[in-house]
C-alpha cells in the first residue's frame, strides 16, 4: 500500500515556517504526550510483526493485543482537541492528516487479523512505520522533536551549501520510507506470505528509490564529494533493479528467489555505505547510519 499523497508530497517541502523546540511550548507539550500515545500503538505493531511466532495463532493474537485502533482514535480525539495557534497550524494539520491515515490502517489491520491475513498485517505495520517517518521529515524542527520517534529524522543538514540542503530531503525520505522496508522480513511470517509481503511493500520501495535517484542525479557535488555523490547513484540504480527482481520473482510465487533478491537489496545497502569518504559519510550517514542493524549479520 502506497503512503497517502499529501505526506509523500509535504515532506518534499516541509510545513512552512521554521521553529526551534522549545519545552515552554503548550502546544508541543501536548504533542508530545499525544505523539508518545502513536508511537507506542505503532511500535506494538512492529513488535508483534517482527517478533517469532509458533504458529499463526500466536501472531493474530499478539496483533489483536496491540489494540492500535483503539488507542489511535483516543490520541486522534485529542489531538482534534489541541489548539495550536498560527505558528503550529500547519503542522498541526499535517499531523492529523498522518493520524487519519493511521487510524484507517490500523482499522484495516484488524480486518487483516479476522481474516487471518499475516502478509497484508505486516505490510500494514510497515505502511505505519514508514507514515510516521515521513510526517516527521515535513514536521518544522520544534514539532519534529515533541512527536518522533526517530531523531534521525529531525537532523537539519550538515551545511547551508546548495549540494547539503538539496541532497537532504532525499536521504531523509529514503530513511524515513525505504529503510523499515528492507530490515530482516517478518519473522512472524512463513516462506509463502513473505513471498506475498513482498509484493505488496515492493513497489513502495521502488517508487521512493526511483524517486531519490530522479531527485539526486544531476546534482552537482563539491569536488571532494564528487565520487561519493557517484556511489550513491549507483546504489540507488542498483537497489531499484533488486527490488524490481524480488517483486517479479515474488509475482511469480517464487519466494526463494523474491526473498533473495530482497537479500541483494540488503547488501547493496550494507556495501555502499562503508565504501563513502569520510567527508561523503559527513554528507550521508542520515541515510547510510544503519541504526537498525539491517548489516549486522551481513
Amino acid at each position: 500500500m502506497l503512503v497517502t499523497a499529501a505526506l509523500v508530497a509535504t515532506a518534499c517541502t516541509g510545513s512552512g515556517e521554521r521553529t526551534e523546540p522549545g519545552n515552554d511550548d503548550p502546544y508541543l507539550s501536548l504533542l508530545r504526550g499525544i505523539a508518545r500515545v502513536v508511537n507506542l500503538a505503532i511500535d506494538a505493531v512492529d513488535n508483534a510483526v517482527d517478533a517469532p511466532a509458533d504458529s499463526p495463532d500466536q501472531l493474530f493474537l499478539a496483533l489483536a493485543d496491540t489494540r492500535a485502533a483503539r488507542d489511535l482514535a483516543i490520541a486522534r480525539d485529542r489531538a482534534l482537541r489541541l489548539e495550536p495557534g498560527p505558528d503550529h497550524q500547519a503542522d498541526h494539520d499535517r499531523y492529523l492528516t498522518f493520524i487519519d491515515f493511521a487510524l484507517a490502517r490500523a482499522r484495516d489491520l484488524d480486518v487483516a487479523v479476522a481474516s487471518q491475513d499475516a502478509a497484508e498485517a505486516a505490510a500494514i505495520a510497515f505502511d505505519l512505520e514508514a507514515a510516521a517517518g515521513l510526517l516527521f521529515v515535513g514536521l518544522s524542527p520544534g514539532a519534529c522533536t515533541a512527536a518522533t520517534f526517530n531523531a534521525r529524522l529531525c537532523r537539519q543538514p550538515v551545511s547551508d551549501e546548495e549540494f547539503a540542503t538539496s541532497i537532504h530531503p532525499h536521504l531523509l525520505r529514503l530513511t524515513a520510507a525505504y529503510l523499515p522496508g528492507i530490515d530482516e522480513l517478518p519473522l512472524g511470517l512463513t516462506p509463502v506470505e513473505h513471498s506475498a509481503y513482498i509484493a505488496t511493500i515492493g513497489p513502495t520501495l521502488i517508487e521512493v528509490l526511483q524517486s531519490a535517484l530522479t531527485g539526486v542525479r544531476n546534482l552537482t557535488p563539491p569536488p571532494e564529494v564528487a565520487a561519493d555523490h557517484e556511489i550513491l547513484v549507483a546504489y540507488l540504480t542498483q537497489t531499484a533493479a533488486a527490488h524490481e527482481r524480488s517483486l517479479s520473482a515474488a509475482g511469480f510465487g517464487d519466494m526463494w528467489s523474491a526473498a533473495g533478491a530482497h537479500a541483494a537489496a540488503q547488501r547493496e545497502f550494507c556495501t555502499s555505505g562503508p565504501a563513502l569518504s569520510a567527508e561523503g559519510r559527513r554528507y550521508m550517514a542520515v541515510f547510510f547510519l544503519d541504526e537498525l542493524g539491517i548489516c549486522f549479520d551481513s
